[in-house]
């Protein structure tokens, strides 16, 4: 079992962590820079084993959608 403090510690770093993520994004202009950073922020805040997944789950989703919006080459 760990010692509440640490648990308390974890808590808060991941809070700040999150809040810092999420203040850069506002700050950017680029939308897909941003939902890489909100993608960021919310695995942080998502407890469990499937966390990882989760994260993988939405970068691919952003990376798919901005693949999609590509100009195509040559039309």
């Amino acid at each position: 079992m760990q010692p509440p403090e640490r648990a308390i510690g974890y808590r808060q770093g991941l809070r700040y962590a999150v809040t810092w993520l999420q203040q850069q994004a506002r700050e950017m202009n680029d939308p897909w820079a941003k939902a890489v950073l909100n993608c960021a922020a919310n695995s942080l805040g998502i407890e469990g084993r499937d966390a990882m997944i989760i994260a993988k789950a939405d970068l691919l989703e952003i990376v798919l959608a901005r693949a999609a919006e590509a100009p195509k080459d040559g039309a």
